[in-house]
Formats: structure tokens, sequence, C-alpha cells
């Protein structure tokens, strides 16, 4: 019985987490029936084929337009279950809260606080768009996951190894998406704790870590100048992303792209071609290019529309209008949820982040969390804003808001500061 007891009291927030994540995303998937469209019915095809052994490619050959980290994961899974769309929404749905309990390890490992890291878990699997996203068969949940598991490992490392298995862990997010390369650099200011053993020099554990994720992804790179006979890292959609965000009529949201390749060598020419247009447009009107920023980081954080866009496309033939169905009550009360989550988790990393900066407990978490978010809104400067892309900051944006909590706590003595050499060691409640 005490052993019981010991487990329920160490445990409890992974428990909660876990539960909670479960039955929200059981109601979900029983609500809501999305089908799979655009890039997302793309992965799903390309999974299929893949797990029946006919290679990453379309009816035109080999392809290298889309990053195939989930369609490769996906496969993995079909090779099981056989092409289904329900396993793929199951799949996804484990993910978002494996994301949940990940954000609670990390938070935990920092402050040492249950019951904040518990918050911040929970933050994320009842977060609407983790939620909705359970069910549309995109990239973003497994990157974050996968970005999430690398910090971790990063805020355990001692050794070599650990960081060059965080560098592993780079190395299949980069596969999901290729902005993942980066990830090294934002833990340049990762707290290390300091302790009787010898551990590796920072700058030295973050080259190694990019060079395990380089070496994850060459593989990949092989595959792509034999196929396509041309270096193209790990997808050849980066050009295209850079011209929706710089053409003549860039809006700094979304626009379709000039057109999908058919075949690879059209692929590595469109990308040559986009890519170039997009550079000479940033060359002859540099002050229009840095105007969208603002509206591409807006669009990006603090405009979820793109959430119950997708998560209630539910005619598998046709893009719809969500809302004008037997769904629309469903569709307007998620769509208000997801409005009000968005700009209440803004305000509240924005305050965390403020109150943060003067307690070591607070410090630690905007150590971590900070430079994740800027990483993100660095990328969609450079490119295009949507909704979609801050999905994997909403972990982060929680840490943030938790930093402000952490720090009200150690104001009130109910936390000491964390102690360097163990960061939030002891735990408390």
């Amino acid at each position: 019985m005490a052993d019981t007891n010991r487990f329920f009291t160490k445990n409890w927030p992974a428990l909660v987490i876990l539960i909670t994540g479960i039955l929200t995303r059981i109601w979900w998937l029983t609500e809501v029936n999305t089908q799979p469209q655009t890039d997302f019915a793309w992965y799903f095809q390309r999974a299929s084929e893949l797990a029946q052994g006919l290679g990453y490619r379309t009816q035109n050959g080999h392809t290298a337009y889309w990053p195939p980290g989930f369609s490769l994961t996906l496969a993995t899974l079909f090779k099981i279950t056989g092409p289904s769309l329900l396993a793929a929404k199951v799949l996804n749905s484990c993910i978002t809260v494996i994301c949940g309990l990940l954000t609670c390890a990390i938070t935990f490992r920092l402050i040492g606080s249950r019951t904040l890291s518990a918050l911040a878990g929970l933050f994320v699997v009842l977060s609407p768009g983790m939620i909705a996203y359970s069910g549309i068969l995109a990239s973003e949940p497994l990157y974050t996951a996968l970005s999430l598991w690398a910090i971790l490992v990063v805020l355990w490392a001692q050794s070599f190894p650990r960081w060059g298995f965080a560098g592993f862990l780079i190395g299949l997010a980069t596969l999901v998406r290729p902005q993942a390369i980066l990830l090294p650099f934002a833990l340049i200011f990762a707290p290390t704790p300091d302790s009787e053993y010898k551990k590796p020099k920072k700058r030295i554990a973050i080259l190694l870590c990019l060079i395990l994720a380089i070496t994850t992804i060459t593989p990949w790179l092989i595959r792509n100048a034999r196929t396509h006979h041309a270096f193209i890292f790990v997808s050849a959609n980066g050009g295209d992303n850079l011209w929706i965000g710089h053409n003549p009529k860039a809006t700094g949201n979304y626009q379709t792209p000039p057109g999908i390749p058919q075949s690879p060598e059209a692929e590595v020419a469109n990308d040559k071609l986009t890519k170039s247009e997009a550079m000479g447009y940033i060359r002859s009107d540099l002050g229009r290019s840095l105007s969208l920023i603002p509206v591409k980081i807006r669009s990006t954080f603090a405009t979820p529309s793109d959430i119950t866009y997708w998560a209630f496309q539910t005619d598998s033939n046709k893009q719809v209008i969500p809302g004008m169905d037997q769904q629309r009550e469903t569709f307007l009360v998620a769509r208000n949820a997801t409005n009000i989550f968005t700009t209440t988790l803004l305000i509240a990393a924005s305050i965390g982040t403020l109150l943060g900066l003067v307690t070591p407990s607070g410090r630690l978490l905007i150590a971590i969390a900070l430079p994740q978010i800027l990483l993100t809104a660095f990328i969609v400067a450079i490119f295009f804003g949507n909704g979609r892309f801050a999905l994997p900051t909403i972990p982060f944006q929680a840490m943030l808001a938790i930093a402000g909590l952490a720090t009200i706590r150690e104001w009130a003595g109910r936390n000491t500061p964390p102690d360097p050499d163990h960061y939030g060691f002891p735990p408390t409640y």
C-alpha cells in the first residue's frame, strides 16, 4: 500500500495529463470526423504507398517536394494496421498527449514543482490546437514531440552520448520539418547543472549535437541526390515558401505557389526558379519585405483560424466552408474556444516572461522556452505566416506562463530557488 501511495504521489501529474488527454481526444475524434486535405492528404497517400514498398514517390516518379518524416512515421504504423485514417488519427492523438507529458517533464526538471509542471502539461493537452490536430494529419505534432524530447535529453545531459542522442532526435525532427536543424543553436542558453562529474563544454556539446543531426539526415540527402541529381536539403519546397513570402502580391500569409512540380527534374527546376525570383523581389524592394514581418508574426501567433478550418474539413472529396453543415454549433464553440485560448496563453506567456526574469526558477524556464519561440518567429519572418506554424510553440508558451507562477511561488516562500546542481530538485508540490 505504501508503494502504491508513493507511486501516485510521485507520478500524479503524468497520470492527470494522460487521463485528461486521452478522454478529450476520444471525445473529439468521436464528434469531429476530420478528413485530410491538401498536404495532409498527400502525407497520407505517400505513407500508404511507402507501407506497400512503393517508395516515396508520386505517379510521376520520385518526389522530395515535402519532407518525408511524417509520411515515414505513418508508413511504419501502416505496416501493422494497413492504410487507415483512424490509425493515423490515433497516432497523432497519442503524439499530442506525449507533447503534454514532455512539457510536464521539462518543467518539473527545471523547477521541481509537481503542481506547476502538471499545469504546464494540462495547458498543452487541453489546448484547442493540440486537440484539433489530433484528427488533422499534419506533421507539427510529431515535430513538436521530437523537439521536446531532445530538450529533455539535453537537460539531463552529463556526457557526450546524451548530447549525441539529442542530436539524433533533432535529425529525425529535421526530416519532419527542415527548420529543426537550427534547434542546437536554440539550446545555447540551456542550463547545465554543476556537479562533481566532468561534463563536456557547451560549445563542443552543441557542435556534437549538430553533427549527429546532420549524420541522421545524411541517408536522405544521398537519396535525394540519387533521385533528383542535385543537392536538396530534405525537401524541395523551400523556394516556393520563400516566393510565398516575398512575391509582388505577398500579404504575409499563405498563398498558393505557382504549382507543385510533377517530376523529380521539375521539382529541382521549380525550387531554383522560385528561390531566384524571391531573392530578386527582396533585393528590388527590401523595405516591402521587411514591412510584412509584423503581419507574418501576427498571422502565426495571434490568428488561430487555421486550426478550426482544417479540423472541420469533413468531406473527403473536396474542401468545404467550415460551419455550414450540421456541425455548425460544434464549429462555433471550437472557434471561440480556440480564439480565447490563443489570446489568453499569449498574454499569460508575456506576463510570465516579465515576472520570470526576476527569479532563478523563472529564468530557467525562460532560457529553454523563449529561444524556441524566437526560432519559430525567425523562420516565419523569412518565409510567411500561418497559424499552423505556432502549434509547436504551445508547450513553450505554456512554460513561459508557468515561469510567472514559479516566481510568485518563490516570492511567497513556497518554492526555494533551484539548486544549481539539480535544477528544481528536491521536488515540491
